[in-house]
């Protein structure tokens, strides 16, 4: 209950207190699960002048190239101008520059290692102290209002966002892992700053496009911004009669409940991914992934052969298009460097 008052209280200021009075039973639990990252942590609110810091790093295994960024950078102006455009619709000053750095890593990156210690390696090799040097640095330089920070890494995954829902202090960063289409670097970038998910359950999904049609909280390529994340991201000063019909609905979902939904989508998408691409895929694998020479099927109806590394197409390769077309060359970090089509 002490959580639920105190997510009330830090959030409460900009709701009109007729809907407080005549709502607050039906609402109280939404209150908490899909408010918990408003106003917390480093990045409190998306408008003015923002800057989003693209970490390109590098680790034993893999050294970026300027020719594998370009197409990165050009997925991230596109998440720009697209939050340009969507703060316009609701009449929101908003102004995004992106910086991009090179860091490094001394041990492998993974997930599933040591987080503090990789980003720890990342400030040190750029020389600063820590996420909160570089903001406030680079707000000082560049006369920003605030400062996001997305860490890019060129293996295929889930990419995440480490976002503060408990106001400690914790530093706040997305992760990005391999080439998405832009609505996900704007999923992730959303998170930082206070938006929820909405795709853990039917039920769920269901309300979003009952009250909001669309929502790239929910499907990463529905590339619109739903009025609840609107308001959470600081892009409204009150709730909309279609978000507080959403709250209503999911009113019973509490934040326990919500958090293990969200535990066993991702662990259903790990699994679906795994063994689509196994089924898909004939050839050698090291570490359980995709290493050496293989032949890959893809969904859409084109086809790989070739060379492979860490999951992605990495050497000597042949890409057999739906339409008829060939490309052979040489391959890198999934991208076609040397190609003859």
């Amino acid at each position: 209950m002490y959580y639920v008052m105190q997510s009330m209280t830090r959030s409460s200021a900009r709701i009109p207190m007729a809907f407080l009075n005549s709502s607050l039973r039906r609402v109280i639990v939404p209150y908490n699960t899909f408010f918990r990252g408003k106003n917390k942590g480093m990045n409190r609110e998306m408008r003015g002048n923002i800057g989003c810091c693209y970490i390109f790093v590098n680790d034993p295994d893999y050294q970026w190239t300027e020719k594998d960024q370009e197409p990165y950078i050009s997925t991230f102006r596109n998440a720009s101008d697209f939050f340009q455009a969507e703060a316009s619709r609701y009449k929101t000053g908003l102004s995004v520059r992106n910086f991009v750095f090179s860091a490094s890593a001394a041990q492998k990156v993974s997930i599933k290692s040591n987080t503090k210690q990789w980003v720890a390696d990342v400030f040190s090799s750029m020389k600063y102290r820590n996420i909160d040097d570089l903001r406030t640095k680079m707000m000082q330089k560049h006369h920003l209002d605030d400062v996001c920070v997305i860490f890019v890494f060129p293996y295929y995954g889930i990419s995440f966002a480490h976002r503060q829902t408990a106001g400690d202090g914790a530093a706040e960063y997305a992760v990005f892992m391999g080439l998405h289409g832009f609505g996900n670097i704007v999923h992730e970038i959303c998170h930082l700053y206070g938006a929820e998910d909405y795709y853990y359950t039917d039920e769920v999904k269901e309300y979003v496009r009952r009250y909001f049609g669309k929502s790239v909280m929910d499907v990463t390529t529905d590339h619109v911004i739903d009025d609840l994340t609107a308001y959470n991201i600081g892009w409204a000063e009150t709730l909309s009669s279609s978000a507080l019909a959403f709250l209503a609905a999911a009113a019973s979902i509490s934040p326990e409940e919500w958090d293990a939904c969200g535990l066993e989508a991702i662990k259903t998408k790990r699994e679906k991914e795994y063994h689509e691409s196994d089924k898909s895929y004939v050839g050698e694998k090291k570490d359980g992934m995709r290493h050496g020479y293989g032949i890959l099927n893809l969904s859409n109806g084109d086809r790989y052969e070739g060379e492979f590394a860490r999951n992605t197409f990495h050497g000597k390769g042949t890409y057999y298009h739906k339409n008829g077309a060939v490309t052979r060359g040489f391959f890198q970090n999934g991208h076609c460097i040397l190609c003859v089509i």
